[in-house]
């Protein structure tokens, strides 16, 4: 089995977001779940996001999603290959 999860940190979810919200959007059909972790909970000042992915699709599919993040104003992204 081989799971591939993309971790996303977004810097200002007021400022931010957005712009990252049209990345997920784009890439909804490879994503089969979806964890958003906000500092809030802690921190009541806290603005940043982070968000866990597990993705489906192509390897293709994965990498043009994990790089159209990592290019969006505000956010750090990257891949994770897992095998059981």
């Amino acid at each position: 089995m081989k799971k591939t999860i993309l971790a996303a940190l977004i810097n200002s979810k007021k400022a931010d977001m957005p712009a990252a919200q049209k990345v997920l959007n784009e890439y909804a059909s490879i994503t089969k779940t979806r964890l958003g972790i906000h500092d809030a909970a802690v921190d009541k000042k806290a603005d940043c996001a982070l968000l866990i992915i597990e993705m489906a699709g192509t390897a293709a599919q994965q990498n043009k999603f994990v790089n159209k993040l990592k290019r969006t104003r505000g956010v750090s992204a990257g891949k994770i290959s897992l095998k059981g």
